[in-house]
């Protein structure tokens, strides 16, 4: 099986598992809708981070450094060491008769789109797959100050789409905030605001 061409043809969000005697194999969708993470080391892949055991000594300096910054890591790498997250597109392949691991791309932004296609064609395409899916159910969006952000919620309205609030969290005097709140109320979506202060870090880490 071309595991790069089955993973293509797949339209929905997905995380998916499969093993036989020969392989074993893991993915996620051009999204990375439901997060796996995996460890060569222990031999592991899960989507539950419950399963996995740590101390002190197993977190990554610069990805601790990375987060306390811009609040994530860097690439495929998680706070701990030992521990990666398969990236949006990526498949992982375990070949047991010679016990190696890869990590490959079968997708580069869902490249069944044809780059040639005009901007507004790519964008007719994505969110007519997801209101093939909507149904009618509430949208919670989470809006950044940043273009993808934006301009999801910005093809919601154009579509007609009411049923949506609007979510942004991070520092009250960040700009991200400032520029969220005003296109929530320039498309008249119920937007809530969600700080981040050293208080809730404190709490929570």
């Amino acid at each position: 099986l071309d595991w790069s061409v089955f993973l293509n043809e797949q339209e929905d969000n997905f995380a998916m598992y499969y093993e036989d005697e020969e392989v074993i194999v893991a993915a996620t969708d051009v999204c990375a809708s439901f997060p796996l993470i995996y460890s060569e080391k222990y031999n592991c892949i899960t989507d539950d981070v419950s399963v996995v055991s740590y101390d002190k000594s197993n977190f990554a300096t610069i990805q601790l450094l990375h987060y306390g910054y811009a609040f994530g890591t860097l690439g495929k790498h998680t706070l701990l060491e030992d521990w990666n997250v398969l990236l949006p597109g990526q498949y992982l392949l375990l070949d047991k008769q010679n016990d190696s691991l890869s990590v490959n791309y079968y997708s580069c932004f869902g490249n069944r789109i044809s780059v040639e296609k005009s901007l507004s064609q790519i964008f007719d395409h994505i969110i007519t797959r997801f209101l093939k899916r909507y149904e009618g159910r509430q949208i919670i969006l989470p809006l950044s100050g940043g273009y993808d952000s934006r301009c999801l919620a910005a093809l919601l309205k154009q579509r007609g789409v009411e049923n949506v609030i609007c979510v942004t969290y991070g520092r009250k005097e960040s700009s991200e905030v400032r520029i969220a709140k005003k296109v929530a109320e320039t498309l008249q979506y119920q937007w809530h605001f969600v700080e981040y202060n050293e208080k809730i870090f404190l709490r929570y880490f």
